[in-house]
């Protein structure tokens, strides 16, 4: 405890201006927001008026910083960044650096960063967090039901779903249509047939507010009553769904068990929607109209008394959780076709759905072997699938294996698996490729790829392809852009011999010398593989897909060889030999990745373009 009272000290001695009566108190005075191990308390002031402060340590204190807490949490107001028990909210944990070897110095910073956010408060200073964070005092109510939702917000007053467990007494899921998308989420991620009828579904309402209201969430100690919602409601809604919301509540009547739901989204400044929600449940006849048996909606017209319950809504929209990463909600109905589902095209396919990319057509007619799981995104529990008409195990085709894994992470994703060989497809129906935003080709077939090279041009609208591939032993990868902006520059310059047009064909993107064999055999021809790791594919796949994130998100501008280049050890103790190009540095693989086109190429070259 020497350390602590160390600190109690130096606050006394050197820090006056901070905080004032430093004293050491019980542990147990602090609200319970952790196991402490000291606590000390002082007086602050704000602007002229004086509060109370707990400043209290955790056991791994210096390693993680002070708690500090307002004795009276209500003494400045509703003010934003204090919790429900006091607690201030001065910085965020995440990314946080504490000179742990300078003990005091956390203490003194952490009581400076917790007046400063306490002044701003009552300043007004941050006020917006309050409306930008207003799902987050929603959720500080006491009496609350945390529920799951799946809803598109969007301008129009619609009416919603809500499916309610009796075993739980509590609704569940809340969705906006009845259809396939909502019913696959339903039962894959919540274990409810949402068609059967034996699950208990109600019909609330969903009302956006208008763009502009202005609108603080309830504060701790008064929260807000169903009169104030009413009013809220009907003075921040277009006329338009006014009359849309009055058509809706015209059609429903309320009786005993009744429970009704009714979800707000609210304008935020910053740009977003928060989603809020409230049950009304227990309704009860007022004396008058006791002997009724069923009454109005209270948004029409109150004639029961009931119990109002705030509900706090888990969002699971696609929209709202790429929010939370880098996710690019502008490509999130891009449609996109990956050709090859191997160890670099399965991860690409996964990154892109992490992305926000929501429709993939798959492209392969391999099937998933155990050969394949140490540098496939997909394990050994995609290998197999049991064949009820041949009663025995089948291998999983590589398509249906994605098909299979995206859809039981990201269920609302749009996946179309095709089980055909490239080739097959170009002789279906060539200009089916015009269909999409973009298309990967991740087949480790250099022959196919120049032939697909050379027929998509000839489609009137082709879209943007990106050729990847990996070299062996770890030397590298490429990811190599065409048919972008109308820029030339494709997959056969690289094989374009301007001074010997005879020679023997040779990528000139290539790590690795010509004339090189790089097949490896375990066990006969038939095992025959070109040897790499799955750390090769993986950053074979980022490379590729920031490149296809660039293209749908338009900050590519032409048509870029881009390349990643690994370590030689093993290429060269294997006896291969390395190109020229290999001993070019990141940085200048970089400034020269548009040199690689050629004026001469019999496909692009007459295109045009820089």
């Amino acid at each position: 405890m020497f350390l602590f009272e160390e600190i109690k000290m130096k606050l006394q001695a050197q820090c006056p201006d901070l905080i004032k009566g430093v004293e050491t108190i019980e542990v147990t005075v602090v609200p319970p927001r952790d196991n402490y191990v000291y606590a000390l308390k002082g007086t602050i002031t704000i602007g002229d008026q004086e509060a109370s402060v707990y400043i209290a340590f955790k056991k791994d204190f210096p390693i993680r910083k002070p708690d500090i807490f307002l004795e009276d949490r209500d003494v400045f107001g509703f003010i934003p960044h204090i919790e429900t028990d006091g607690f201030i909210c001065y910085v965020h944990e995440e990314g946080l650096l504490l000179d742990q070897d300078n003990p005091f110095g956390i203490v003194k910073d952490s009581l400076a960063r917790a007046i400063r956010t306490l002044e701003m408060g009552v300043s007004g200073d941050n006020y917006d967090d309050l409306y930008n964070e207003f799902e987050v005092y929603w959720s500080r109510q006491k009496t609350k039901i945390v529920v799951d939702c799946i809803l598109s917000l969007g301008e129009r007053v619609k009416e919603i779903y809500v499916l309610y467990d009796p075993k739980l007494h509590r609704p569940v899921f809340i969705f906006d249509a009845l259809d396939e998308k909502n019913i696959f989420y339903a039962k894959n991620l919540f274990h409810y047939n949402i068609l059967d009828e034996s699950i208990e579904k109600q019909k609330g309402i969903y009302i956006p507010l208008r763009e502009g209201t202005i609108l603080l969430p309830p504060s701790y100690s008064s929260p807000w009553g169903f009169a104030q919602i009413k009013d809220i409601i009907f003075s921040n809604i277009t006329s338009s769904n006014k009359r849309e919301l009055q058509r809706i509540l015209k059609q429903k009547r309320i009786y005993k068990n009744t429970k009704e739901y009714i979800l707000l989204s609210v304008p935020q400044p910053n740009g977003y929607h928060a989603l809020v929600g409230i049950e009304l449940s227990e309704f009860k006849a007022k004396k008058e109209l006791k002997n009724n048996k069923s009454f109005q909606h209270p948004l029409i017209k109150v004639q029961s008394d009931f119990k109002l319950t705030p509900l706090v809504l888990k969002r699971h929209h696609p929209s709202y959780l790429l929010q939370r990463t880098i996710g690019y909600n502008e490509i999130h109905n891009k449609h996109i076709a990956v050709i090859g589902l191997g160890a670099v095209g399965s991860r690409i396919t996964m990154e892109l759905a992490r992305a926000g990319v929501s429709k993939f057509t798959l492209i392969d007619d391999d099937v998933l072997d155990i050969d394949n799981v140490f540098r496939h995104e997909l394990g050994s529990e995609r290998l197999y699938f049991f064949d009820q008409k041949q009663h025995q195990l089948q291998k999983v085709p590589k398509v249906y294996g994605m098909y299979q894994e995206l859809k039981e992470k990201y269920p609302l994703i749009d996946v179309e698996p095709k089980v055909k060989n490239i080739l097959d497809l170009i002789r279906e129906d060539i200009h089916q490729f015009e269909q999409f935003d973009l298309i990967i080709v991740a087949i480790g077939n250099p022959t196919v790829e120049r032939y697909f090279n050379r027929v998509v041009r000839t489609l009137t609208n082709p879209p943007p392809v990106i050729f990847t591939w990996l070299e062996p032993l770890g030397i590298g990868g490429h990811a190599l852009l065409t048919l972008n902006n109308g820029k030339n520059g494709c997959y056969e310059c690289l094989y374009t011999n301007p001074f010997d047009p005879d020679c023997a064909l040779y990528n000139k993107a290539s790590f690795a010398a010509p004339n090189q064999f790089f097949g490896k055999m375990i066990s006969g021809c038939q095992t025959a593989f070109t040897p790499y790791g799955s750390m090769d594919a993986l950053q074979t796949a980022i490379l590729a897909t920031r490149l296809a994130l660039s293209v749908l998100t338009g900050k590519e501008k032409d048509n870029p060889l881009c390349s990643w280049k690994g370590d030689s050890t093993d290429f060269l103790e294997h006896g291969f030999k390395l190109s020229k190009r290999y001993e070019l540095t990141t940085e200048q693989l970089n400034n020269t990745r548009y040199h690689y086109k050629a004026q001469q190429c019999p496909i692009c070259g007459q295109d045009g373009g820089s």
